[in-house]
């Protein structure tokens, strides 16, 4: 399978992923900011791993929602994206903007430590 294939169906996937969520999905539970970051599909297109970035106070819960609805994450796939098969949906939290956020934290502090000197 084509890398260039499967880069367009996960970009294809990720854009339909974060509609459904934003626009799709009624429950109350979902709130704050809810970013798909990436999807990662396998190349026979069963099993795509979809990493989410939530900024919300009730992270945990959010993610827990989310993970009930997958039944209607893959029903707007399925809809919305043309391939053979719909893959299984296996979410995951994305800490990776939090830890940049961390890291120049670390680094402003390094600095007004170096200035100070």
């Amino acid at each position: 399978m084509s890398k260039f294939r499967i880069d367009r169906v996960n970009a294809e996937i990720q854009k339909t992923l974060s509609s459904c969520i934003q626009n799709d999905l009624k429950d109350t539970r979902i709130t704050g900011l809810i970013t798909v970051t990436r999807v990662e599909t396998t190349p026979d297109f069963k099993n795509a791993k979809v990493y989410l970035s939530i900024f919300d106070k009730n992270k945990q819960e959010v993610f827990e929602v989310l993970k009930k609805s997958v039944g209607k994450l893959r029903r707007a796939i399925s809809e919305n994206v043309k391939i053979r098969f719909v893959p299984e949906l296996d979410l995951k939290l994305d800490d990776s903007i939090e830890y940049s956020f961390y890291i120049d934290e670390i680094l402003k502090e390094t600095k007004k430590e170096e200035e100070e000197e």
